[in-house]
């Protein structure tokens, strides 16, 4: 009776033993699969973060280079502006003083 229920039991125990080794397979197989798909993941995205930091990095730059070409253009459009009123102004003030010479001369021949 003894070696019936020892039988039993090993049988058992073996049964036992294989499922759980055929279940330990199972569960490393999808680990595996999991951890090659998170990785091919990783990796995708990886490079997608890299192709929009460097579509940035390039967008930057033509904007600051843009701005800068923008920038020197208005400075010296205005720079040019303030010549342009500085000859008008200084056109003005001869003038002004051509009026006043002649003024004081005819005023002075006049005495």
């Amino acid at each position: 009776m003894n070696i019936i229920i020892i039988t039993i039991l090993l049988t058992v125990f073996g049964v036992c033993l294989v499922a759980y080794l055929t279940w330990l397979g199972i569960s490393s197989y999808k680990l595996m699969k999991f951890k090659t798909k998170t990785d091919n993941a990783i990796k995708h995205i990886e490079r997608w973060i890299d192709d929009n930091n460097n579509t940035i990095n390039n967008n930057l730059d033509k904007s600051i280079e843009q701005l800068s070409i923008n920038a020197c253009n208005k400075y010296n459009e205005i720079d040019k502006n303030i010549e342009d009123l500085s000859i008008s102004l200084n056109s003005k003030i001869d003038s002004r003083y051509d009026k006043l010479y002649n003024l004081l001369n005819e005023s002075n021949k006049t005495q």
